[in-house]
């Protein structure tokens, strides 16, 4: 009987829908794990196809060629480790999100998830059928019980498969950012060990598309619990692991547990790799940034820096309606200390002009604020698009909630500030401000200007402290919190009421607002209230 067993964890990002490049992934990462004279090389949830797959998977045409590459793989993988993949399959008129295992040059296995997700970062439940819960397969010496993606969420399949006679638990996934989602996978994976008594591999992938970012920081659990590896926090790469049998069964040995990085950290890494991934996805090489001379534009500026480079990052000001002089000279400091190219851009005599061309249909109207706002908007837009650039704009959370986004903000084609509250804001840019790590790509001495940051929240909340009313907007957008239960918190009544009335005023639009990257459990889209809905409990 063989009483070792090496298995090679593949923590990587695939492209979405890039079945060529991410096979090309896979062999490298083989390659590396033949090399290294390994049993096995698993990779994540959905690897050879990216998981926010859409309606992509209902093409007959992609689903061909998903097992057309698979097959391949299998043939091009016969001699060395097995390869476990990823990708949906169709079975028998149903389709599913599926763990492919090949060895040998050919496909042995093919396990089908058990949990359809109902919610959550990918819309899965409208294209994945659930399957009967699967037994273990055989890989070399070892039965591995797969628990693929939510099926490790819950006890019934990993006591099946433990049942069966697993004896190593692999759990793929292609887990997304939110705060708390590591605690939260950690805690799952604790518990499918405690029941079963067997070692888990938990193994996430990292990327996306800009809107949800698989953050990685894959893990092994011995029997009782205990942490034998951890990968790093959005670092790819791979990780060869050796088991060793004895009387009581397979026990990983121990290797590199990196800490997580603080909170604040973990929330800036998602920002910049989200952007990076929206430009890989897009094709932009370079993006636009409107410098307001606020706190978000120049959080955006700094992560389009730290993203992309000083070279790819433009930063234009716009006359007419752009920022006041103070403004302006922070915004140019900024870009100075960042390396990027700034221009200011003079709108004037055009806003004039259109302001006199229609003034025969406007007579009875005095507001004209509009008009350079949305000057400015179609001048990036049309610089991005003759440029091929990405352009972006600066709209915080709490602001969005409550409706005081800038005019015509919705044409701007990604907001990396989008999910990120307006206190956050701030606590993002002094982090960041005293902070420099070798993936971020701007200097490293930055400062940003006193005056950028703003004293008080948006003027329909006057006199309310912005972490006050962020923490508000929370329970509200991401718990549903009931107005009863925040007044009992010490909440004003009042307050909450005008809160939630301006909240449900915006629903109407949120459908429109720009992607941006996730950090929460629930942004603003994805409520799902009624657009001008008038019901509202009193608090």
């Amino acid at each position: 009987m063989t009483d070792r067993f090496r298995a090679t964890l593949a923590q990587l990002g695939p492209a979405p829908g890039d079945l060529a490049g991410n096979a090309a992934q896979a062999m490298t990462a083989w390659t590396a794990a033949r090399e290294a004279g390994s049993d096995m090389l698993a990779l994540p949830e959905l690897f050879l196809t990216g998981p926010d797959l859409g309606d992509l998977v209902r093409d007959q045409a992609f689903m061909d060629a998903v097992h057309d590459t698979v097959a391949d793989l299998a043939q091009r993988t016969s001699q060395g480790p097995a390869l476990l993949i990823g990708a949906p399959c169709r079975a028998r008129g149903t389709l599913h999100a599926a763990y492919w295992v090949c060895q040998g040059g050919a496909i042995t296995a093919r396990v089908l998830k058990h949990t359809v997700a109902k919610d959550g970062a990918y819309d899965h439940a409208g294209l994945f059928d659930a399957a009967p819960i699967p037994g273990p397969v055989s890989v070399g010496p070892v039965r591995i019980g797969v628990l693929l993606g939510e099926d490790a969420h819950a006890p019934d399949v990993a006591e099946a498969q433990a049942e069966s006679g697993a004896e190593i638990l692999l759990a793929p996934t292609a887990a997304p950012f939110h705060r708390g989602g590591h605690d939260r996978r950690l805690t799952h994976a604790v518990a499918r060990v405690v029941e079963t008594g067997l070692p888990l591999i938990h193994l996430n992938g990292l990327g996306g598309d800009g809107r949800t970012t698989c953050d990685g920081t894959s893990f092994i659990l011995n029997r009782g619990g205990a942490l034998a590896h951890q990968m790093g926090f959005c670092d790819p790469g791979l990780r060869h692991v050796d088991f060793a049998r004895d009387g009581a069964g397979w026990t990983a040995s121990t290797g590199d547990r990196p800490p997580l990085p603080p909170q604040v950290e973990q929330e800036y890494r998602i920002l910049v790799d989200a952007l990076t991934h929206r430009c890989h996805v897009t094709g932009a090489g370079t993006a636009i940034v409107d410098p307001t001379g606020g706190t978000d534009s120049a959080l955006t500026a700094i992560i389009a820096v730290d993203a992309l480079g000083p070279d790819n990052v433009h930063c234009v000001m716009m006359g007419e309606g752009g920022p006041t002089r103070p403004s302006r000279d922070a915004a140019r400091d900024l870009a100075h200390d960042l390396g990027a190219r700034i221009d200011q851009i003079a709108l004037d005599a055009v806003a004039g002009a259109l302001a006199e061309a229609l003034h025969p249909l406007l007579r009875d109207h005095e507001d004209r604020t509009a008009f350079p706002a949305r000057l400015r908007d179609l001048a990036l837009a049309a610089l991005a698009e003759t440029t091929g650039a990405l352009p972006l704009v600066a709209v915080n959370k709490t602001d969005m909630a409550l409706g005081a986004m800038p005019h015509g903000a919705n044409p701007g084609r990604y907001n990396p500030v989008g999910d990120v509250f307006s206190s956050r804001v701030e606590q993002l840019c002094q982090w960041r401000v005293g902070t420099h790590r070798n993936w971020m790509r701007a200097p490293a001495n930055i400062t940003i200007p006193s005056g950028v940051f703003r004293a008080s929240g948006p003027p329909s909340t006057e006199g309310l402290p912005p972490d006050v009313l962020d923490e508000i907007l929370g329970h509200l957008i991401e718990r549903d919190a009931d107005l009863a239960d925040l007044a009992a918190r010490g909440h004003d009544p009042d307050t909450l009421v005008r809160i939630t009335r301006l909240l449900h005023k915006v629903e109407a639009g949120t459908a429109g607002f720009p992607p941006g990257p996730r950090l929460s459990s629930r942004a603003l889209g994805d409520r799902r209230y009624p657009a001008g809905q008038a019901w509202l409990a009193e608090s």
